[in-house]
């Protein structure tokens, strides 16, 4: 969801889903290009009904830093809550940077599927900050 991209926005990607008429075609939303947009929290609501797919990454702001879930700026417990009580149970697909270094990339993929699991797991009860 970036303005510039083809399909860039929310309000063009839900009109082509419906315009489409049929239940097997869904959206895939990436929580980084949310959050650089600067409407991960209010697309998620906005996309619920057609949500299939997430790839879950996070950045800092500014650029898109592909870091795991947790290492960045995105309040994951406010977005996760969303995501929860729409029903979701769909796949989530955690989506980190290359790097040089294969050992660093399976080790931030970790990370990231440590937090996400544990953000599921306890949606609740996430801490003061969101997190």
């Amino acid at each position: 969801m970036l303005p510039h991209l083809f399909l860039g926005n929310v309000r063009d990607v839900l009109q082509l889903v419906d315009t489409l008429r049929t239940g097997d075609v869904g959206i895939c939303f990436d929580t980084g290009h949310a959050y650089l947009a600067g409407n991960l929290y209010t697309a998620t609501p906005d996309v619920a009904r057609r949500l299939r797919m997430i790839h879950a990454h996070d950045n800092r702001g500014v650029r898109d830093d592909h870091l795991p879930p947790g290492a960045g700026k995105i309040a994951w417990g406010v977005w996760w809550r969303q995501v929860a009580s729409s029903g979701f149970h769909g796949p989530i697909i955690i989506e980190i940077a290359a790097r040089p270094d294969a050992r660093a990339i399976l080790d931030d993929a970790k990370r990231g599927l440590r937090y996400m699991n544990t953000l599921i797991a306890d949606h609740t009860d996430l801490g003061a900050n969101g997190r």
